[in-house]
């Protein structure tokens, strides 16, 4: 790799408007030498690690002792991967060998954990974990598995990481703190939970999209949005992008990058038009006389400019957003659905990285039981590839298994002890080792469950009405996905990046905008239409590694795709006080949860609280349009460390 100069590192960080101190770009230089980094691996390293710490935009000498050992502990992690997978030479046994090595193994734990097996220990595994059956002489049998309910004593680890945390059960961030909590005393009424949408039946075939139902996908996606402009502005009609104009036109498209292997910015945007109105044709995209804009590949804009010679389109204005409509319920359903309820929202892992005891899960439960919620939203992966013990091979069950025992069986036992009333939905992730990896999902399996009307097993994404709150959800990470993709310039102050990010899903009516998706992320396009984007949710979840977060989405924009204007301090905000200082309106506000992950690592994460007032008394509502739910203003969101 090329000898880097910090003229180089400042260029690339003023490139995504991050800046650095004086004297600090040496001391990335030198960070890359070490860890043989580029620029851009610096930057990406340095936007997880501000982003997370809420650090803002600007890089100066006290993070740098923080930022070098996050490096570290990324490099050593990448290492220790790499030494797992690292394939060995033939080894050759003979018979008296054999024979030694299955009486150790039969010794052995069978859920140990690659550490657990340096040191001979027996590891923690889920319900007591593996029994192995005693062998006589020298004949080798098969491990049988015998699980127990719950963990025994003699296998319990108060010394784990988990057991040790700090700060168990506190509050990190509330949104409308002025609303009350429903506590035990006041037991939330019971919830009525229904899938809307057509999900992703079970026996799908993965992997089957051909060349030309992607290409069928991209341009559904231009044309309505093109659809949706022309319904707004009132565009007569669209101008071929690659068509040389001297006075001002509008043309529709979606934003490409010019390198296939490089990262979009704001010198490397194209767009390419519809095949119904530009023939497929793209064209660059001078973006200098806007202020601000914010652009992954894949977003689905309409330009206003000129294109004076047929090669370059300079942008005048933007339109990058126009969100599908708040959801609205008839006033005679008000009364009878809209009361006071609560619900948890947690997303995997579901077991700390030093075993699969499957601990916080525990604690999740015992948590529900004693706040008396009325559901539990459990987002996945609940068997995570990523799991060191996952990643070795190191288990002598099938995931299968794991997930059945560890988590349904917990799940089961939460239903029992909640009462009939109780709710649990079930969301896979594209990182759960017993499902098919590909996005979207259908819904997992729910093999051995009683309690059938109780669990709710969704595809990813879904869609479901819980009482009258519509709730939008996906365990892919496509805040993380869109963080590393963004190419982003504003004229203002104080941006909330990660609000920015989720509203790109409101603004392009989609769960996953992001095309092409990163390496390592399988998008199957003819499946997208599994859950239709007709109406904005009232609630968006988004689980993501970027930090947990509860924010306040405006459903309206200007046509900029900026959000809208901050109304004057004496105008009324809403009926009901908030602390989200983002203006109301008659479209209002989508709720987007970000619970973080119940672990990180061997301790513990974040889950989210939720808790939904009264909806106030409405006698002016219009029949024939029906009331909006103002769940932005009724929800109260805690982020609550497990």
């Amino acid at each position: 790799m090329a000898v880097l100069s910090s003229a180089q590192i400042i260029e690339t960080f003023e490139e995504y408007d991050y800046e650095l101190d004086g004297g600090v770009a040496t001391e990335c230089v030198s960070l890359c030498k070490q860890y043989d980094h580029s620029a851009e691996d610096l930057f990406n390293s340095w936007e997880a690690y501000s982003l997370n710490r809420k650090l803002g935009t600007k890089m100066n000498k006290h993070h740098v002792e923080g930022f070098r050992d996050f490096i570290a502990d990324a490099h050593r992690k990448k290492r220790s991967r790499e030494s797992d997978t690292m394939p060995i030479g033939p080894i050759f046994y003979g018979k008296d060998d054999l024979e030694e090595e299955f009486d150790e193994q039969a010794a052995r734990s069978a859920l140990a954990t690659p550490q657990s097996i340096s040191n001979k220990k027996r590891v923690l595994g889920p319900m007591d974990a593996i029994r192995t059956p005693e062998i006589p002489g020298s004949s080798y049998q098969t491990p049988t598995p015998t699980w127990r309910s719950t963990p025994a004593a003699d296998v319990a680890s108060p010394d784990s990481a988990f057991a040790k945390r700090s700060q168990s059960r506190s509050v990190q961030a509330t949104l409308n703190p002025e609303l009350p909590k429903s506590g035990p005393e006041s037991p939330a009424s019971e919830l009525k939970i229904d899938q809307l949408g057509a999900a992703v039946a079970p026996d799908a075939r993965f992997m089957y999209d051909r060349l030309q139902d992607k290409v069928n996908s991209i341009e559904e996606r231009i044309l309505a949005f093109a659809a949706a402009v022309q319904e707004r502005e009132g565009v007569a009609e669209f101008y071929p992008v690659q068509a040389a104009s001297q006075d001002k036109v509008m043309v529709v498209g979606r934003v490409v990058c010019d390198s296939s292997e490089g990262r979009l910015n704001g010198a490397s945007v194209m767009l390419e038009g519809s095949i119904k109105h530009s023939g497929g044709e793209r064209v660059r995209l001078e973006l200098r006389n806007l202020p601000s804009f914010s652009l992954f590949p894949g977003q689905i804009i309409a330009i206003e400019g000129n294109n004076p010679t047929g090669y370059c389109l300079v942008a005048s204005r933007l339109i990058s957003s126009i969100p599908a409509p708040m959801p609205r319920s008839l006033p005679a359903d008000l009364p009878e659905l809209m009361d006071t309820s609560s619900m948890l929202i947690a997303a995997g892992p579901f077991c700390s990285s030093e075993d699969v005891l499957y601990e916080p899960l525990a604690a999740l439960v015992d948590y529900a039981i004693e706040h008396k919620v009325g559901a539990l939203m459990l987002l996945g992966p609940f068997v995570d590839v990523e799991h060191p013990a996952m990643r070795s091979g190191a288990l002598d069950v099938t995931f299968d298994e794991l997930y059945q025992v560890a988590v349904l069986t917990k799940v089961q036992e939460l239903c029992d002890a909640a009462g009939a009333q109780f709710k649990v939905v079930l969301q896979p992730s594209t990182r759960d080792a017993h499902t098919p990896m590909i996005y979207p999902q259908a819904a997992l399996p729910l093999p051995g469950i009683a309690s059938s009307s109780q669990l709710i097993s969704i595809s990813n994404p879904g869609l479901l009405q819980c009482n009258e709150m519509v709730i939008g959800s996906t365990s892919q990470d496509i805040l993380k996905h869109l963080s590393g993709s963004e190419a982003f310039r504003s004229d203002t102050k104080g941006d909330d990046r990660l609000a920015r990010l989720a509203s790109h899903l409101l603004a392009q009516r989609s769960y996953y905008p992001l095309y092409p998706p990163p390496p390592g992320v399988a998008v199957d396009v003819s499946l997208n239409k599994a859950v239709p984007w007709k109406v904005s949710p009232d609630i968006l979840l988004l689980p993501s590694d970027l930090g947990a977060f509860a924010k306040l989405l405006p459903c309206h924009s200007r046509p900029d795709g900026s959000p809208a204007a901050k109304p004057p301090s004496d105008a009324p905000i809403s009926d009901t006080p908030t602390s989200i200082n983002i203006p109301a309106s008659k479209e209002g506000s989508v709720v987007c949860i970000n619970p973080g992950r119940l672990t990180k690592g061997a301790s513990g994460g974040t889950f989210a609280h939720l808790h939904l007032a009264p909806h106030p008394s409405r006698p002016s509502i219009n029949e024939s349009e029906g009331a909006l739910h103002l769940i932005d203003q009724r929800l109260r969101v805690d982020i609550v460390r497990i």
